[in-house]
């Protein structure tokens, strides 16, 4: 009797916590949730953006107890969405990623562009992304251009490439290697610092920085998982 007490007991305690923390929580994402809106509604009011954002309702990922809890942010204008991260830490400050919505295009022009010039028209096109980064610099339309994002995510982030490139052709055709070493050079000559996916698979790609080439490939060791990473030097065009 006075074990199955003690396990009534314990299980109340542990029903009560559990609905404490329950409480909790839901306080803290109501909390920042109201953050979040009230970031993307001075978002929306900023002069540079001519946008209206929706901030979704849905249960934010709260899994992470150690990192900002991000939200998802429809875009009328691009009609997709971005994301808008709120920090758990004093002041529960907001940050967001809607440059890569509102520079996609623009990137995409100028991208297409370079390839037209350094391989002639043809059927390779370009697809860009941009890296999801959590941080105020690139955050409320920062950038007025491409260039202007790479410059701050360089020299006020740190960080080598922001942007993602990937060569897409509908007949599944892989670019010539000495194509891919041109298109390398261009882009770095162009300062268009990025992760550089050539070819229809993804297990090969590079990445193109200030100071030079990397090449990435997904050897097929470790069920695929291991990666060999090399510097790489391009092979300048002929003369």
């Amino acid at each position: 009797m006075k074990k199955m007490m003690r396990f009534a007991a314990a299980a109340l305690v542990l029903a009560l916590l559990g609905a404490a923390l329950s409480g909790c929580t839901k306080n803290e994402e109501k909390k920042l949730h109201a953050k979040a809106a009230e970031y993307v509604k001075a978002l929306q009011n900023n002069k540079a953006v001519s946008d209206t954002f929706t901030l979704s309702d849905a249960r934010a990922d709260f899994s992470d107890k150690a990192s900002s809890v991000p939200f998802a942010v429809s875009s009328k204008t691009y009609g997709r969405s971005f994301t808008v991260w709120v920090s758990r830490g004093e002041g529960n400050a907001a940050t967001d990623d809607y440059y890569s919505l509102y520079l996609r295009q623009e990137a995409e022009d100028k991208l297409q562009a370079l390839v037209t010039e350094v391989l002639g028209e043809g059927i390779i096109k370009v697809a860009v992304d941009f890296e999801k980064v959590e941080n105020a610099a690139l955050s409320g339309h920062a950038a007025g251009s491409l260039e202007e994002l790479l410059q701050i995510a360089a020299d006020k982030v740190g960080l080598a490439s922001i942007l993602i490139v990937d060569l897409v052709s509908s007949e599944l055709i892989n670019p010539d290697p000495e194509d891919v070493d041109r298109l390398l050079l261009a882009l770095q000559e162009k300062g268009y610092y990025c992760l550089f996916y050539p070819y229809v698979s993804d297990a090969l790609w590079f990445e193109v920085r200030k100071d030079g080439f990397w090449m990435n490939k997904q050897t097929g060791a470790d069920s695929g998982a291991y990666m060999q990473r090399d510097p790489y030097t391009p092979s300048a065009p002929a003369q």
